[in-house]
């Protein structure tokens, strides 16, 4: 800002007070050609408007010298004389220089080298020009190429593998961080993106400089504006939206019990392959699992039945929290006669 308010000559109080809104927009739809934008350039550059001027003039003096070679020193004036008799003479002068040596061969040869200076000048602001051109434009162009990679295969690809992450880590196949770190990835693609563009205007802008006036493109209709809204959009997977419980967010289960964390709802935990019936009564932790005794399944062998009391636990197990899950939540305070499995 204060780069921007000396070169507007404002300071103090006016130099606070204006404000502009400046959005990035996408790239131009198509870019100018590089012969047109040479041929304009040759048309608008002030400064070779200036270099051909001051060629134009040294050739003009390069004739004036070679008509007036001939002519050497003019010197006019006055004179006035007394006599010994007390007359006075006056009377004009004339000096000349006869080019019987010097017939002006030393100016005719620095005009020549001045003329010859100056047509260099030209030629090499020319070229300068025509590769400063040709470079803003292949400039230009790559920067386009980028911000259409970014757009194009990038970010959607980014998209993609935090998508797929987030299934794997529904199905528990990768942690938190996995996730998290696709998704720092996915949003340095979107950075990447918006710099991109950035890059490709201020190249277009150099590009403008060097041509010394407006592009042609740029007065085509408004290109549509880049915003946050528009690059940073909400994840609509349904994969992962449908995963309850992520983010500190509640699961609901069939007995109105809210589990904080993951939702395993649907997820069959049986050891066994057969259903177990137990008795869920309030909100219980992430990890409980009421009333399953799980010395009942494999302490004793041969037992046709056994029953179980949500209240008591065997030595020391904590208790675990089964409710909630597929297969699972019944009403029932007997589990049914369980085999003991080989």
């Amino acid at each position: 800002r204060l780069a921007l308010n000396a070169r507007m000559g404002l300071r103090g109080a006016q130099a606070a007070q204006w404000t502009f809104a400046l959005p990035l927009a996408a790239p131009v739809a198509n870019e100018d050609a590089l012969g047109d934008l040479q041929a304009l350039a040759q048309q608008q550059r002030l400064d070779l408007a200036a270099a051909r001027r001051e060629v134009e003039l040294l050739d003009q003096a390069l004739t004036l010298v070679r008509r007036w070679r001939l002519l050497g020193n003019v010197e006019i004036g006055a004179e006035r004389e007394r006599e010994t008799d007390g007359n006075t003479l006056r009377g004009p002068t004339l000096a000349l220089a006869l080019p019987l040596f010097d017939q002006g061969q030393a100016a005719i040869a620095r005009a020549e080298a001045r003329l010859e200076q100056g047509r260099a000048a030209l030629a090499r602001l020319e070229l300068d020009i025509d590769n400063d051109v040709s470079l803003g434009v292949d400039r230009v162009a790559a920067l386009r190429r980028i911000a259409e990679d970014y757009r194009a295969a990038l970010i959607p690809q980014r998209e993609a593998v935090v998508a797929r992450q987030s299934e794997r880590l529904n199905y528990m196949l990768i942690g938190a961080f996995e996730l998290l770190l696709a998704k720092q990835q996915e949003y340095d693609a979107y950075q990447g993106y918006l710099e991109s563009v950035r890059d490709y205007w201020q190249a277009r802008v150099a590009l403008a400089r060097a041509v010394g006036t407006r592009l042609p493109s740029d007065a085509l209709p408004p290109h549509p504006v880049l915003d946050l809204d528009s690059v940073l959009r909400p994840a609509t997977d349904g994969g992962h939206d449908a995963h309850q419980g992520h983010g500190g967010g509640a699961a609901s289960n069939d007995d109105q019990g809210s589990h904080a964390g993951h939702d395993m709802s649907g997820h069959d935990m049986s050891t066994h392959g057969k259903p177990q019936r137990d008795r869920s009564d309030g909100e219980t932790g992430g990890d409980e699992h009421k009333g399953h005794d799980a010395a009942g399944a494999h302490g004793k062998t041969g037992d046709a039945a056994e029953q179980h009391d949500p209240g008591r636990h065997d030595a020391g197990r904590q208790p675990h929290d089964h409710s909630g899950h597929g297969g699972h939540d019944t009403d029932d305070d007997e589990h049914p006669a369980q085999e003991n499995q080989p």
